[in-house]
């Protein structure tokens, strides 16, 4: 089970940044808008990175709104 945000590794490890005010430069200029937690931590919404990266919907690799052939018509 994936949690709702990006943990401050997997941040790291999507910008290959360590500074966070770099690292939210990084996200912005791949069209991830990056929140502020109070404490200067970043949020970064998992769903955010599936959606840009064309995530398959995990475990079945399909998408909800990719249709299935009719195999009963062959």
């Amino acid at each position: 089970m994936s949690t709702l945000t990006l943990s401050e590794d997997e941040i790291r490890d999507l910008t290959k940044r360590k500074q966070r005010k770099v690292q939210a430069a990084m996200l912005r200029a791949i069209g991830i808008e990056p929140k502020a937690r109070p404490d200067g931590t970043l949020v970064v919404f998992r769903a955010q990175i599936e959606r840009l990266l064309g995530d398959k919907g995990g475990a079945g690799g399909k998408r909800q709104d990719e249709p299935e052939p009719d195999w009963s018509a062959v």
